[in-house]
């Protein structure tokens, strides 16, 4: 009898069991369903900005996902406060740049032009100009973004400010020199192994501002300010080590036009 009562308080166990299961399987469609609509019910949508004039500012196409927030997706425009065209560029359905992004002067004149594919640059030549139309840099990118081959920056007046070769992103040995817009030396980089180990800064007039030189090995970086006759402007005694090493080494990147 007792193993009867067991079997039996067993059956109708498993039988709720079961029914448990398929009522949870049941209720979880709609649920499903729900959360679905929920993740892609406002799909697409226009973000807009004006000017004070009222001018139409800039339009980003937006992939409203739910929970998961805002992402761009398509055309992407930028116009001036007088109406005329300042940027327009695209985005791909992740969110990454893709095609050409393309900036205007405010006489609509092509200034840069940038090619994307998953939201890396292009490999290939890329030209900007200056708003009179002369060139302002020409540079050649790899597979991955990074500079490969020359690397020319131009003044609005057609003068060379800088001519570099570059290697996958690395600069090419030798002496580098970047030039003020009337043709005299600005700064000269000795590079060693794809890295400056000594740089010299000059006044317009030719007076040497700052002596650098550099030790990788030893994270050593000392800067000396120094002149070759005339007037002295200032003088001083820098050494970077550490933690202010890899700052000084920032702060040369921005000096030679990275």
């Amino acid at each position: 009898m007792s193993d009867f009562n067991t079997g039996a308080t067993a059956g109708k166990l498993s039988a709720l069991k079961r029914w448990q299961k398929k009522t949870l399987w049941i209720l979880s469609v709609p649920v499903a369903i729900m959360l679905f609509g929920y993740w892609i019910h406002e799909g697409l949508t226009v973000n807009k900005d004006y000017w004070p004039n009222g001018q139409l500012k800039s339009k980003i196409h937006l992939s409203v996902i739910g929970i998961f927030g805002k992402t761009p997706w398509g055309k992407e425009q930028h116009w001036y406060p007088d109406g005329r065209l300042e940027f327009e560029g695209n985005w791909d359905d992740e969110g990454h740049l893709e095609g050409p992004q393309t900036w205007y002067s405010e006489d609509s004149k092509v200034l840069d032009t940038w090619i994307y594919h998953f939201g890396v640059p292009d490999s290939g030549q890329r030209r900007s100009y200056w708003p009179n139309g002369t060139l302002h840099q020409q540079v050649t990118y790899d597979e991955n973004g990074a500079w490969d081959g020359r690397v020319l920056r131009m003044s609005q007046n057609g003068s060379v400010l800088l001519d570099w070769t570059y290697s996958h992103g690395v600069p090419a040995d030798g002496t580098r020199t970047i030039y003020y817009e009337d043709g005299k030396i600005e700064s000269v980089f000795v590079i060693k192994n794809g890295k400056p180990s000594n740089v010299l800064q000059y006044w317009t007039d030719g007076t040497v501002v700052e002596n650098i030189s550099i030790d990788y090995l030893r994270k050593i970086a000392v800067e000396k300010g120094d002149t070759t006759g005339g007037t002295p402007r200032y003088h001083n005694h820098f050494v970077h080590v550490g933690d202010d090493f890899d700052r000084f080494l920032t702060r040369l990147g921005a000096m030679s036009g990275e």
